[in-house]
């Protein structure tokens, strides 16, 4: 419970904030190394533009030193948050989300505050994380989707299986991959899949569309910035939601 309760609970967000920074005298961050804990959250998970708003990196250090970023299909990801957020496996799928909207991303959605002592990392849209003037400014070198990893291996054409293979005549599987710096390239090739939620309900099997348009709404620029479509092609029995400008205007 220690995530959901920081996450979703502001009074107690902002006195584990205060705690960390003040009580602590920021005994829990390293600002070297970016790690450890203090006023502005959880320093790992600091985005580009607040680790140089913070003057944590330097904007020549932003431009010469490879940066990665790992992005997904925003509908998945909300699943993923769901399960690593929710008040236990009583709460449902459709109260989060509603939670979530109301609550969690209020202040995000009311003026695109992104202070942790607002708005919470875990609820941050992913573009956010990688570009700065609302999206039009590119902040971290390689940006790649969570769903291409598969086909890395692809592209070491002396190993391929036969699957590999067929799945490499496909030019879409590799649009952010394909690119890639070498050492990028390496350090995923060699990165294990930790934290892994195993379910037995498939992400897209969650939505109804009440809870897909409101997870259009909350995150429709990282379908702009990343290319995803609205469309839950999975699920041919929900509609496409409507534009957030019509949403918002309702």
């Amino acid at each position: 419970f220690v995530a959901p309760t920081i996450c979703r609970i502001l009074p107690i967000r902002r006195a584990y904030l205060i705690f960390v920074h003040y009580i602590l005298c920021r005994w829990m961050e390293c600002i070297d190394y970016v790690t450890g804990s203090n006023k502005h959250g959880y320093l790992p998970h600091l985005t580009a533009k607040k680790m140089l708003d913070y003057e944590y990196v330097s904007q020549e250090e932003m431009k010469t030193v490879s940066s990665l970023a790992i992005v997904r299909n925003p509908y998945a990801r909300m699943v993923s948050i769901y399960m690593y957020n929710r008040f236990g496996p009583a709460e449902s799928f459709p109260h989060f989300i509603r939670s979530w909207y109301n609550s969690t991303m209020h202040f995000y959605r009311a003026n695109g505050e992104k202070e942790e002592w607002y708005t919470p990392c875990h609820a941050i849209p992913q573009f956010e994380y990688t570009h700065a003037k609302d999206g039009k400014e590119q902040l971290v070198h390689s940006i790649v989707k969570q769903e291409q990893l598969k086909y890395l291996k692809c592209l070491k054409k002396d190993k391929q299986t036969q699957k590999q293979k067929e799945d490499a005549k496909d030019p879409r599987n590799f649009t952010t991959i394909r690119d890639l710096p070498d050492t990028v390239r390496d350090a995923l090739l060699g990165m294990p899949h930790e934290n892994k939620r195993s379910t037995q309900t498939p992400w897209y099997d969650y939505y109804d569309q009440e809870t897909l348009n409101m997870t259009y709404e909350m995150y429709h620029k990282d379908f702009e910035v990343f290319g995803y479509s609205p469309t839950l092609e999975q699920r041919p029995d929900l509609e496409t939601p409507p534009p957030v400008e019509t949403v918002l205007s309702a």
